[in-house]
């Protein structure tokens, strides 16, 4: 802590979803939403705290992601209503087993192939029907299916 001065503290808002993390060679990972604050103190004291940043860390290695405000702003949209780590696991889990299924066929979707989005949209929307939240299905499926 300063006598005066700025510093930067880290507070931890808890689960945040799934990320591929590249440092864990593009594994699904758990991550946390982690609010960097910029502390302004006087005489040992904070007198300003201000955001300055969101990042996603990853529960596995601790590197992480800034998120930008533009971005932000579309999760915070839907940031009351974001799946716990139970829900997002069970999705998950779904989406394995159809993936399992599909590879044993010889089929593997990815988000960027536009030939693969009928049959996206087709997970999509059961996944939603089942769900509700349609920001976190998207963003999940979104995460699963890229290569």
């Amino acid at each position: 802590m300063k006598f005066f001065g700025k510093g930067v503290k880290g507070v931890n808002k808890g689960y945040f979803g799934l990320r591929r993390c590249s440092v864990c060679n593009d594994e699904l990972r758990d991550v946390d939403l982690v609010e960097m604050h910029e502390v302004n103190y006087v005489c040992f004291v904070p007198v300003r705290n201000k955001i300055g940043m969101r990042i996603l860390v990853c529960k596995q290695c601790n590197s992480y992601m800034e998120i930008n405000n533009k971005l932000w702003e579309y999760y915070n949209s839907y940031y009351n209503r974001r799946f716990n780590k139970t829900t997002t696991d069970n999705i998950v889990k779904i989406l394995n087993d159809m993936s399992s299924q599909m590879a044993q066929k010889g089929v593997k979707l990815n988000v960027d192939n536009k030939a693969d989005e009928q049959s996206l949209d087709l997970i999509y929307k059961g996944l939603t029907d089942k769900y509700k939240v349609w920001e976190n299905i998207e963003e999940i499926i979104s995460v699963f299916f890229k290569d």
